[in-house]
């Protein structure tokens, strides 16, 4: 009989040193879970959106008239035409804001010159030669969002901007980004090989520094794109 107590108490023990070790073990694994879903919080957070631009294939340069812009005086400048794409890599919940669209461009023995977005357009040639562009408005240029997983496209329509010229301690000019459409051609055919180098910027609500993406662009055929005054050629990725 005492024996049969014995194994009893020694069974009880045993049953409750597992129990103890079992609940241990328990809360060990909830406690690293818990610190690594904090972790990722922690970075996911610092991380916050991570929106990136995808250069277009093609940017579309052509005139005031032709690109449908509503010209105040001045004039005819040169405009540009841009699908402006975008992928936020950022975890669910860091949405990211774009707040305004820039392209910079750059023609040998020419000044730089920046452009700011004016609508969303679509575009697509026409007429019974296929030399009639045809920019259709789709609605203002707006600040837009882009949900964390997902991407967004659309074509922008750039325009000329004024120079902000406030603390400058060199020469500058405010009109020198409302290029004339004649003074571009001029440059572009002074220009070796017709090279057009482009820089496209995007700036994000609450980040300081804009995204970007350069391409280049060679007009292979100055003569069609100054008598039709538009052209859509390739951007090759720099």
């Amino acid at each position: 009989m005492a024996l049969l107590s014995r194994l009893s108490l020694a069974l009880q023990r045993r049953f409750a040193s597992e129990t103890l070790n079992a609940s241990f073990l328990t809360s060990i694994i909830s406690l690293i879970t818990s610190v690594t879903a904090l972790g990722w919080q922690i970075i996911n957070y610092m991380a916050g959106p991570d929106v990136m631009l995808i250069a277009p294939d093609q940017i579309t340069v052509g005139s005031s008239e032709q690109v449908n812009f509503p010209l105040r005086g001045g004039g005819p400048y040169v405009h540009f035409i841009a699908q402006m794409s975008y992928v936020n890599k950022g975890a669910i919940g860091y949405n990211a804001t774009v707040k305004s669209e820039r392209v910079r461009v750059k023609i040998a023995n020419m000044a730089p010159f920046e452009h700011r977005w004016f609508r969303f357009v679509s575009s697509d040639s026409g007429g019974p030669d296929g030399w009639k562009l045809q920019a259709t408005k789709v609605r203002d240029a707006v600040p837009f969002p882009i949900t964390a997983g997902t991407a967004s496209s659309q074509e922008t329509l750039f325009q000329p901007w004024p120079k902000n010229c406030s603390g400058a301690v060199s020469k500058c000019w405010e009109k020198q980004n409302y290029v004339t459409w004649d003074s571009f051609i001029q440059s572009l055919a002074a220009s070796p090989d017709h090279i057009i180098e482009f820089e496209i910027l995007a700036d994000l609500y609450e980040r300081a520094e804009p995204i970007s993406i350069k391409c280049t662009v060679k007009i292979d055929n100055l003569d069609e794109l100054r008598e039709h005054r538009w052209k859509s050629p390739v951007c090759f990725r720099n």
